[in-house]
């Protein structure tokens, strides 16, 4: 069977990349004008083409048509203009379309950010990923309003959902007023599709993938099955989606330790499986002509199953969103009501050797909101509104949090000149949290943003904003969670426990961005400067003969870096499109107490690299794609210890290919992780002695799709 399965993959991947991906015969309309065209307007300010809305007023038609050889067309210019040419905005936001998800192969949303300036990810996902220096994940939106993520399972929802569903990603990363103040470690507000740009009644998309490589000792195995569906009758319409994945596999560990008669090294021999399925539906009602409804339903379920020589856990989870909006147009002003409820429910049963661990977690959340926009005024727009949420946390393993969030806010963008645009805003919050901990919080938090544009191509934007960061309900509760493994309870492989005496971290971010944008390409170069007061960070800590991981404010943080991202477009005739991108992003996250050495944050990559080549050959409708990412090595200390963890340098490299044919079908290879280095990391004592070591082996993931559109 190994030998069935790396021959079946060796000889997929040759013939997938002569055999890739197409574009279409009409060259206005190909995946690879797309491409270079989204390079440019997901590079540039809030004033470029796909810039053009804030995250909780950025609801567009999808432009996305229906038949399958005709991907959405952006026209990129020199011109100060938007999808909205009334809106005036001075904040940077990075925009990625359906059209270029498509066009790069993405089948998550992972996958699109991966692209992203000053995002580390993590193993889990976006739920698991850092932004510039902060320990907490960037704030997850759904059509702007944010998806509370469960403490195992809740984040999948976003992890999962299909690119079909996804009109564009809008990431922010200096958030303004509009936002929640958690938003400081970043914005990624996911924009579903709606269904009012279908072209018939019924439009849609057939998925079904498969995909297997290595063994029962180390592989994989991914299925998928995807089902989308747009339409549009008078004045209603909608889209639907079901999706089911399941991937499986095993992997292998090798654990060093240091024993009195020398080294000792244990194989750990890890297998899972996952299963994941969703249902989602978006309605949307003109009522007359500056009145539409919105409605949302999401459901989904998942069951994780994962164990090692030693133990096994089962993770069950389900999580309802229902969301319900309203959104007047008088004139060239807008008014938005919102309404939503979330409920989530997660169960584990852990099987120890010394015992049997159960343990349920539920969450709801209710929310209300009103957004408003002023634009009949000249060369200014204000926006204002309120929101409030009120949240009940339940675990069987301790004591519920009650959570009540109250929001104002006042934002004027301004026209100063032709080329100057301000923006200055103020955000007042107050948080009221009871039963498990009991404090109230508030918090005054002003931003202010200014563009120069020279002309047509360059421009330069510079940014303050003050937020106050609030633990997470997750990074309270002091139940302690059992590692797994043979390792289970040492410094490379703590449990882990939240801490209820967390303060929120306060921050101050400045931000500058110098911008080249031509219809050829562009680039961003950022610098970007954090001081954070109660920097919150994970400080490991012996109890009972186990090392445990929890969060602590560990005092004040300065975190600074420069991220350049750009693409271009290089000419190589009528029958081809070449694309070539790349970003690296620096980060450098000091601890700086009083009477203490300066330290390096831990778990913070000095910087991240990676590059991509787009190709498309029109006449064969083939597109293809290959990203190649690289995280150096680097050490930092092990917080509430003596010792040094060391991280080794870590490559991967991802590629997809698809080839179009007629009748709307397609077929789509897709390979992760291929090349990739297995992840290495030690301990060592502070006169560098060795400690002990955990090597995990990367095992590449592979997936061939067909899909039928109608």
């Amino acid at each position: 069977m190994t030998r069935l399965h790396r021959l079946l993959f060796i000889g997929l991947f040759p013939a997938s990349l002569g055999s890739t991906v197409y574009a279409d015969s009409n060259p206005a309309l190909s995946p690879a004008t797309d491409t270079t065209v989204q390079s440019n307007s997901n590079q540039t300010g809030a004033n470029s083409p796909r810039n053009s809305t804030d995250a909780n007023t950025s609801d567009t038609p999808n432009k996305t048509a229906a038949n399958d050889q005709v991907l959405a067309t952006i026209v990129v210019t020199g011109k100060l203009e938007t999808e909205d040419p009334t809106e005036i905005s001075a904040i940077r936001k990075t925009v990625i379309t359906q059209a270029e998800m498509i066009n790069y192969g993405d089948i998550s949303v992972t996958d699109a950010l991966r692209r992203a300036a000053g995002i580390q990810m993590g193993s889990g996902g976006v739920g698991r990923s850092s932004f510039r220096g902060l320990s907490v994940p960037p704030v997850i939106q759904i059509n702007g309003e944010a998806i509370q993520g469960g403490k195992r399972v809740g984040t999948s929802l976003v992890d999962t959902i299909s690119v079909d569903m996804i009109d564009r990603i809008e990431v922010t990363k200096q958030a303004s007023v509009t936002q929640a103040s958690g938003a400081s470690g970043g914005v990624i507000n996911i924009i579903l599709k709606d269904g009012q740009s279908a072209s018939a009644p019924i439009t849609g998309v057939v998925k079904a993938g498969y995909g297997t490589y290595g063994d029962d000792t180390l592989g994989n195995n991914k299925r998928q099955l995807n089902l989308q569906l747009d339409g549009k009758e008078g004045n209603f319409s909608y889209s639907t989606s079901a999706i089911y994945n399941r991937n499986s596999g095993d992997s292998q560990t090798l654990l060093t330790n240091v024993t009195p008669t020398g080294l000792n090294t244990t194989t750990q021999n890890s297998s899972s499986a996952n299963d994941f399925e969703m249902f989602s539906t978006r309605m949307t009602y003109k009522w007359d002509e500056i009145t539409k409804v919105f409605s949302d339903l999401m459901y989904s379920q998942q069951a994780n199953t994962s164990s090692t020589n030693t133990d096994q856990s089962q993770v069950n989870g389900d999580n309802t969103r229902v969301a319900l909006r309203l959104e007047r147009t008088p004139g060239v002003n807008k008014q938005t009501f919102r309404l939503s409820g979330q409920w989530q429910n997660e169960d584990e049963t852990d099987f120890r050797p010394n015992g049997i661990r159960q343990v349920s977690d539920g969450r709801q959340t209710y929310s209300a909101g009103f957004d408003g926009i002023i634009k009949d005024l000249t060369n200014q727009e204000i926006k204002y509104g309120f929101q409030n949420s009120w949240a009940t946390i339940d675990s069987s393993q301790t004591a519920s949090i009650q959570e009540n969030k109250y929001a104002v806010y006042g934002e004027e963008n301004w026209k100063i000149t032709e080329h100057q645009i301000l923006t200055a805003g103020l955000r007042q919050e107050w948080l009221q949290r009871s039963g498990l901990v009991d404090y109230d919080q508030q918090a005054l938090n002003p931003a202010i943003f200014y563009k120069y544009q020279f002309d047509k191509e360059w421009s330069l934007q510079a940014g303050y904003n003050q937020s106050s960061q609030t633990p997470q309900p997750q990074q309270l509760s002091p139940v302690v969670t059992q590692a797994t493994g043979a390792d289970a309870g040492s410094l490379n492989n703590p449990d882990s426990s939240g801490n209820p005496h967390l303060k929120p971290q306060e921050i101050h971010s400045f931000e500058s961005t110098l911008t080249y944008n031509s219809p050829d390409g562009g680039f961003n170069l950022t610098g970007f400067y954090r001081d954070i007061n109660n920097y919150i960070g994970n400080v490991i800590t012996l109890a009972n003969g186990r090392y445990i991981q929890s969060p602590q404010n560990q005092g004040d943080a300065v975190a600074t870096g420069m991220e350049l991202d750009g693409r271009w477009n290089i000419p190589v005739g009528k029958a081809h499109k070449l694309l070539i991108s790349g970003q690296v992003s620096t980060i450098r996250a000091i601890l700086q107490n009083d009477g203490q050495a300066d330290q390096h944050a831990s778990g913070v990559a000095p910087y991240t690299a990676s590059v991509g080549v787009s190709y498309q050959y029109k006449p064969w409708r083939w597109l293809s794609n290959i990203n190649l990412g690289y995280t150096p090595a680097y050490e930092s200390p092990v917080q509430g210890q003596s010792y040094v963890s060391r991280l080794n340098a870590r490559t991967s490299l991802d590629i997809s290919t698809t080839k179009r044919f007629d009748d709307g079908w397609a077929v789509t290879f897709a390979a992760r992780n291929l090349l990739s280095t297995d992840q290495y990391s030690e301990l060592d004592n502070l006169d560098g002695a060795f400690y002990q070591s955990r090597k995990a082996e990367t095992v590449p993931n592979v997936l061939l799709t067909v899909e039928k559109r109608f």
